[in-house]
């Protein structure tokens, strides 16, 4: 396994002036590539593996640069969700790329205790904050009636579960979706932790302050006591008033699994046995509940038809490390 992540850390491709740039500066830009023969790197795809592919591996240095590399992309808050093939700038349509990036960052910390690279990128994370609570691109922004996370455009997919057919989005989950909740308090509560250790209180506090307005409406508003689980998305778009997506889906497992959990701890076992009950599978988590009339069984036939399976019951591997994050909160005592 070790070897085999080699073949994913690059050198961005293309894009000579970021190199160039970046090696003025003392860096060595790097990215990860999301697979082969079709993706460049994706930011989504890039954060959420590089603790595997890098640290786990042993390649602090190539981390921090990967970490560098998204950095110095940010926009209106954001990192980009990928970069096309032959092209300089990255497309920026994804609510929750940037906040794996706050994850990655307090990950390569935790590894590594680069307190150096904390205090470059604390400025950056600042500027990842404001903007999601004021307001940033693609409808994203923080609802002041209850200081959840909101994201949501017409004909754009934002969250991972993002198959598209021509103006077809399979699975728009727009609104407030629960992973998505999930990271935002995850990365608020790992920056006000930074900023403390930089002495600057007063912003800590602030961001505190959306942090346990956020965690209560989403335990008030996230959980669903007819089914014993979490809704997948609260408030969703272009629907009546307070409708909710009662989906049952891995999503849900984020609120658990992070190093700051935002579901209180008397709903995590529950949570846990539907996802074992409904999801798990011997090679990974499917991505939706086989009792859902929306199942897919087979991920197979055109581009269509795989892309209408894509997200609707495919097993996804990665979800394995989310599950037994989970696990081990909930059955500490039974790693075997």
């Amino acid at each position: 396994l070790t070897l085999a992540a080699d073949q994913f850390i690059v050198t961005p491709v293309g894009r000579f002036r970021e190199v160039a740039e970046g090696r003025a500066e003392g860096d060595e830009p790097r990215t990860i590539i999301a697979g082969y023969p079709w993706f460049t790197d994706w930011g989504r795809d890039t954060m959420i593996s590089l603790e595997g592919l890098a640290l786990a591996t042993g390649r602090a240095r190539e981390a921090a640069h990967i970490l560098h590399t998204f950095a110095h992309h940010i926009r209106d808050g954001l990192i980009p969700n990928l970069f096309p093939e032959g092209v300089h700038q990255g497309l920026y349509h994804t609510a929750d790329a940037t906040l794996w990036f706050v994850h990655a960052v307090g990950r390569y910390v935790d590894v590594t205790g680069d307190r150096a690279m904390l205090a470059a990128l604390l400025p950056a994370f600042v500027d990842i904050i404001e903007p999601h609570i004021a307001g940033t691109r693609f409808g994203i922004h923080v609802d002041p009636d209850d200081g959840l996370l909101v994201e949501g455009a017409d004909h754009y997919q934002l969250t991972w579960m993002d198959a598209k057919v021509g103006d077809w989005v399979v699975t728009p989950r727009r609104g407030k979706a629960v992973e998505i909740n999930a990271l935002w308090y995850n990365a608020l509560r790992l920056v006000e932790g930074w900023l403390r250790e930089a002495k600057d209180g007063a912003a800590a506090d602030a961001i505190a302050g959306h942090a346990a307005r956020a965690r209560e409406s989403f335990n008030r508003r996230f959980w669903n006591a007819e089914r014993g689980c979490l809704f997948d998305v609260v408030d969703v778009m272009n629907a009546p008033a307070g409708t909710n997506d009662a989906s049952v889906r891995p999503n849900q497992l984020l609120a658990i699994s992070l190093p700051h959990p935002i579901l209180g701890e008397e709903h995590w076992e529950a949570v846990l046995r539907v996802a074992e009950d409904q999801l798990l599978t011997p090679v990974g988590l499917r991505s939706l509940s086989p009792n859902d009339p929306e199942f897919k069984v087979r991920y197979t036939g055109d581009l269509r038809s795989r892309d209408a399976a894509y997200h609707q019951g495919t097993v996804w591997a990665w979800l394995i490390g989310p599950f037994i994050d989970a696990w081990l909160k909930v059955h500490p005592d039974r790693r075997a």
